[in-house]
């Protein structure tokens, strides 16, 4: 079995990283209700103005006021927003996780060796990912899915769906891997030994 060096066990955690299911999702919904909001607070400013603003002004300096409130409106509704959800998390970049692992973008056992490599030197969060891709492939050998390096894990839990066998243990194997892919905080040995056993019910060796 040929061992790779470390810089090409991160170059293929850097390409999985790079896939649209890793991707933070945007939230058009609460755009649309900042937009809104900002829309019906013109609309007061507006009303206001026109009870306030003397007739004698020129209406350039009437707008003029309102193009400003609304700015200013703008400026808080969107520090608001900022402060409710906060900034866009980006997937930690991956870092080295072993001076020599063998490693193979298409292996599940390339993947469960980067997995367990990961752990051993504490990252947690890239041992998680190559868990997860260890999973996938492990149900493709079974003909529970098709891997694609488009697909989400929501787009695996639909394919499982089929296979009663699988179903289950990769809903529950799914559940556990988000927060520890993607949650606000640095998982630790602990999450990733429960989401490794996890695992085992899906035939990977974590």
């Amino acid at each position: 079995m040929q061992s790779l060096p470390a810089d090409t066990v991160d170059a293929a955690l850097s390409r999985v990283f790079a896939r649209p299911e890793f991707a933070e999702r945007e939230t058009p919904a609460l755009l649309r209700l900042i937009s809104e909001l900002a829309a019906a607070f013109r609309h007061w400013i507006g009303s206001l103005l026109r009870s306030w603003v003397p007739e004698l002004w020129h209406p350039a300096f009437a707008w003029l006021l309102v193009g400003l409130l609304c700015a200013l409106a703008l400026w808080a509704l969107y520090a608001l927003a900022s402060a409710l959800i906060g900034a866009p998390r980006p997937v930690d970049a991956p870092r080295r996780v072993g001076s020599a692992v063998h490693i193979r973008g298409d292996s599940a056992e390339g993947w469960e060796t980067a997995a367990r490599a990961a752990a051993a030197a504490g990252r947690f969060r890239d041992a998680a990912i190559a868990l997860y891709m260890a999973a996938v492939l492990r149900l493709e050998e079974r003909g529970a899915l098709r891997y694609h390096p488009g697909k989400t894990p929501g787009d695996y839990r639909t394919e499982v769906r089929s296979h009663p066998e699988s179903r289950r243990p990769f809903d529950a194997f799914i559940r556990q891997f988000l927060p520890v892919a993607f949650g606000a905080r640095a998982p630790d040995a602990a999450a990733f030994h429960a989401l490794a056993a996890s695992a085992t019910d899906l035939g990977v060796n974590g």
